[in-house]
């Protein structure tokens, strides 16, 4: 029998709100409570989340490069996606 992964599944807006800025406890909820979790595998949920932050979409960016776990994003409206897309390409220039 194939050993499965477990993925752990984060609802961001639980952890933070669902206007996703950078406050002054975002970097240590980041740190904390996605990016130091003993999984392998984080399905990060971004239902219900209203906007996003250059600020904000630069720190989780930076986190997630930094981390070697394996992230998935679901559940982002068009509109965010693009967002971060843009944040993303724009930083690896």
């Amino acid at each position: 029998m194939a050993a499965m992964s477990v993925i752990y599944v984060i609802f961001i807006k639980d952890l933070l709100s669902t206007r996703l800025t950078l406050e002054t406890d975002t970097n240590t909820i980041l740190e904390r409570e996605i990016f130091k979790i003993p999984y392998d595998e984080i399905c990060i949920d971004f239902s219900n989340i209203k906007s996003l932050s250059p600020a904000f979409i630069s720190q989780y960016l930076l986190h997630k490069s930094r981390s070697e776990k394996v992230i998935y994003e679901v559940n982002i409206s068009p509109d965010l996606e693009e967002l971060m897309d843009t944040s993303l390409t724009s930083e690896s220039r």
